[in-house]
């Protein structure tokens, strides 16, 4: 009968050497940020085990513009800008931008919870969101708000709760 030992150790070693190359990749990730973020600091709690936010946001240091990244430095998707900042989650929410259209992420993670398919959407209230599709951005050079197009109320989960627009008090984008 042959001895099974090394085999098993081998099985058993494989899942740390795989743990070992996510944290290589992790600091590789933390590193390429700090060369680029306007506040290197910023890098030192991505891409950690204990910080659930699959992301890293960071404003780059030449351009000033803001930038998630994964682990891996893909940009999964851009920023939504409300008042010249990232938008502030609402209801485990944020705004985020793919193209010209506007989804939601997780607050939690950064994971996309409902695809960048509108066109108009504002921020979550009591757990639901108005989204609009066929709607334009006007600006008088200072505001700027939403006219026209279809529009619906949603779930932090996307799903459609009711149609029609009732705009918020501030009318805030």
């Amino acid at each position: 009968m042959r001895c099974r030992i090394p085999g098993i150790v081998f099985v058993m070693l494989l899942p740390l050497t795989a743990f070992a190359g996510t944290d290589v990749q992790a600091e590789k990730a933390r590193e390429w940020v700090r060369a680029r973020a306007d506040e290197p600091s910023v890098a030192d709690n991505c891409f950690r085990p204990d910080n659930p936010f699959e992301l890293c946001l960071y404003r780059d240091k030449d351009t000033f513009g803001s930038h998630f990244v994964d682990r891996n430095l893909q940009e999964p998707y851009q920023p939504y800008y409300f008042d010249s900042a990232p938008d502030e989650p609402e209801d485990g929410r944020y705004r985020i931008r793919s193209g010209n259209k506007i989804g939601y992420a997780d607050s939690v993670t950064g994971r996309v919870v409902i695809p960048a398919i509108y066109d108009c959407t504002y921020g979550f209230v009591n757990g639901t969101a108005e989204v609009g599709v066929g709607c334009e951005e006007e600006t008088d050079g200072e505001h700027s708000w939403w006219t026209g197009g279809h529009w619906f109320r949603i779930s932090p989960y996307g799903l459609i709760t009711g149609f029609g627009r009732t705009p918020p008090p501030d009318s805030r984008l």
